[in-house]
């Protein structure tokens, strides 16, 4: 059977209709076609931005750096969170000292006399001034760690050398590994931050990599690529996101793009996009975001928020202000002038005060939208953030609005109050997830 190559148009239709990932993937390894890959047009059904990872249609890509050289032992991360003391960490100096104690003079963290986690993840209130202080104290928490480790192993021992049952041996047996591994695995994470400090002493110089990895859903993480370490974690991140989305002849299309907290901004490629996820536990900088979407983006099919929203000036933002539909997801205090300052015709807010819909807060809302002739179609819906909202609730603070709002009339799992115009003003109470409700107010025809 005679086989023939692909035409350039095939490989392009072809290409147009293949998985994203696999189209990514296929380009990375076969770079005869990377460049027919960047003139198709790429839709994704969503793309997720955080620190040191890509997420596209469910399949996470992570870059971090990895002491490879240690002997006997997998590739270890030193960048990313650390799982003792939770410190995020970008780059590592020669040695695998983290930047975070490298920006801080190279003091360790803790024992300063401010509630701040030492290097094992413990608030430590001893004032040591010295590094070599702090590094003595925490290397006889280690020796302790070991030692009560070793006793612990003999006790169990002993334990099991009694007589018991078969099954209660077994459970035994189960509890004393898992205790076990709990112990060593705590005590190699305690190696692994004193490691670095180690090598400076030695003026051991250790070998790093970075490693591009792979993972869907509760797979094991697969390694792509691995790239020499220079010191500069983020510029092999952009060199990432520009080989998956940089240098396309047709705008990316993405239907959810997530934006988490992240280091850097990737800025070298533009997406048109229909809703937009942002987290961040720091201010509400939308800005850095606009050069990678496309202006024929906006106004936003949805807009949704984590946040903590009490900076009404950050909330005045134009791609907030013009959303269709913006959605408030979090912990979130909600005032009436921040409320009445929505201009969103459809907002969604999940909230953390019980008592919120029998509030003079509610209660003020209510009366302003209809004082101030609330257009057709606006509507708000509330939902709890971290609890359900049950009907018995709901069903008490209508009644509470009708007994405080003149011309309110009861409906069927609502209230109905009249408006200047041919519109009402409908409070009511629905279904929303699982025995969750929410309750929505929408002006509607009378």
């Amino acid at each position: 059977m005679n086989s023939k190559p692909l035409t350039y148009d095939s490989l392009k239709t072809v290409l147009l209709y293949m998985d994203p990932n696999t189209r990514i993937l296929l380009s990375s390894r076969a770079p005869s076609i990377h460049a027919t890959e960047k003139t198709v047009p790429l839709k994704l059904e969503e793309l997720k931005i955080g620190r040191h990872l890509i997420r596209v249609n469910g399949i996470f890509y992570k870059y971090g750096v990895y002491q490879v050289d240690q002997r006997g032992k997998l590739p270890y991360q030193v960048s990313g969170s650390s799982k003792i003391n939770f410190k995020w960490t970008c780059d590592v100096d020669e040695f695998g000292i983290p930047d975070y104690i490298t920006r801080d003079g190279g003091m360790l963290p803790g024992n300063n006399g401010r509630r701040e986690l030492t290097l094992f993840g413990e608030y430590d209130a001893e004032i040591i001034p010295t590094n070599e202080g702090r590094l003595k104290k925490l290397k006889k928490k280690l020796a302790v760690a070991k030692r009560e480790d070793k006793q612990m192993s003999n006790r169990n021992s002993d334990k099991l050398r009694s007589r018991m049952t078969r099954s209660e041996k077994l459970r035994i047996e189960r509890i004393v590994k898992e205790e076990s591994e709990y112990r060593k695995n705590g005590i190699e994470r305690m190696e692994n931050e004193l490691l670095p400090f180690e090598n400076k002493r030695k003026n051991k110089r250790p070998k790093f990599e970075i490693h591009v990895t792979k993972k869907k859903g509760d797979s094991l993480s697969q390694v792509i690529e691995r790239i020499k370490y220079t010191g500069d974690l983020h510029k092999a991140g952009k060199s990432l996101f520009e080989f998956m989305f940089g240098k396309r002849l047709f705008l990316i299309e993405v239907k959810e793009l997530t934006l988490l907290q992240g280091c850097s901004t990737p800025s070298d490629f533009k997406m048109r996009i229909k809703h937009l996820d942002f987290s961040d536990d720091g201010p509400l900088e939308l800005e850095q975001f606009k050069p990678i979407i496309h202006e024929s983006s906006f106004p936003l099919e949805k807009l949704t928020i984590h946040k903590n929203y009490n900076a009404e000036k950050a909330m005045n933002h134009e791609i907030i202000v013009n959303s269709k539909l913006l959605q408030l997801d979090g912990i979130v205090t909600l005032s009436h002038p921040f409320l009445q300052n929505l201009q969103n015709q459809k907002v969604h807010a999940s909230i953390k005060e019980l008592d919120f819909f029998k509030s003079e807060v509610f209660i003020s809302l209510i009366r302003s939208w209809v004082e101030t002739n609330k257009p057709n179609g606006t509507c708000f819906t509330f939902s709890f953030w971290g609890c359900e909202l049950k009907e018995k609730y709901c069903k008490e603070a209508l009644t509470l609005i009708r007994e405080q709002i003149d011309g309110a009339m009861r409906g069927n799992k609502c209230v109905n109050i009249p408006m200047r115009t041919s519109t009402k003003l409908k409070i009511s109470y629905r279904r929303y997830e699982n025995n969750d409700h929410l309750i929505e107010m929408a002006v509607v025809p009378s």
